[in-house]
């Protein structure tokens, strides 16, 4: 006989449901960082084509464990609804976004600071060349505060798109929502 699915089963299930899609993102992260796209020609386009292929993988990977991951949800537990198995997603999502979020955090902090001037560097050459100094200053304003809004941005990004995938996701789940109703109601 099955356990019935409390909230105490949905935060452990999600805690560990969401360190594994959080370790995905953070996978893909590392081996994309590693790649260097500064080399040209058939060498960089070789790596782009690489880090596209890998992003795919990652973003079919996200999309697969977390229906894997609501499925089993239903499979494990008895009173499973819809409603429950849509609370499990959000979980699912505040909880991959929270740690990927961290991960993010923690390398934008403790990122070479001239790699960021670099970046930044980068993104003002597309700016028109004659920036007043209050455009200047805003610039600088958001060098000193870009790992907090990297943070904030992922963690708001993650989140909404998890909770979309769940809402999604526990339309069809579970997938036998009322057995004693004959299959064809004519």
């Amino acid at each position: 006989m099955k356990e019935t699915v409390t909230s105490r089963h949905l935060w452990n299930e999600a805690a560990r449901t969401g360190l594994v899609l959080g370790g995905v993102c953070i996978l893909y992260t590392l081996l994309t960082s590693w790649m260097s796209t500064g080399s040209g020609g058939l060498v960089g386009g070789l790596l782009f084509a690489l880090q596209t292929l890998l992003w795919i993988v990652k973003f079919a990977a996200c999309l697969f464990l977390m229906r894997y991951f609501l499925l089993r949800l239903c499979l494990q537990y008895e009173g499973v609804t819809n409603r429950t198995v849509f609370s499990y997603g959000v979980r699912i999502a505040l909880l991959s976004a929270l740690v990927y979020s961290a991960y993010v955090l923690a390398d934008a902090l403790l990122m070479d600071p001239e790699k960021l001037e670099s970046v930044f560097d980068a993104a003002a050459g597309t700016l028109p060349t004659a920036m007043d100094s209050n455009t200047q200053a805003v610039l600088e304003q958001f060098k000193q505060n870009y790992p907090q809004y990297m943070f904030f941005g992922n963690f708001i990004y993650c989140f909404l798109f998890g909770v979309v995938l769940s809402r999604i996701y526990s339309r069809g789940l579970p997938p036998d929502s009322f057995p004693d109703q004959p299959a064809d109601p004519q």
